[in-house]
């Protein structure tokens, strides 16, 4: 497949079609890697792609089964009064 270049501001760029992103599995971003004069476009993994197993090596490392309330953690308790004070507009 050959694409053009297209004049992006003062750069330059390519435009891909819908149905080759799909079939590449890009969403909102891309991984760009120069090798031997070619470049490579790889589908993003997703920032929380391996929470879970993170979570379950945590638990299994404390001893625990499920998170903990974070509704209940003192850091988000107020700290000054301008959160305890009603305001007025």
């Amino acid at each position: 497949m050959r694409l053009k270049l297209i004049q992006i501001g003062n750069s330059q760029g390519v435009r891909l079609s819908q149905s080759l992103i799909k079939q590449c599995g890009f969403k909102n971003s891309v991984e760009v890697q120069l090798l031997d004069h070619c470049l490579i476009l790889k589908a993003s993994k997703e920032s929380r792609q391996e929470w879970d197993h993170l979570f379950e090596v945590e638990c299994k490392h404390t001893g625990e089964d499920s998170l903990k309330d974070i509704e209940n953690a003192d850091f988000l308790e107020a700290k000054n009064l301008w959160d305890q004070d009603e305001w007025e507009w």
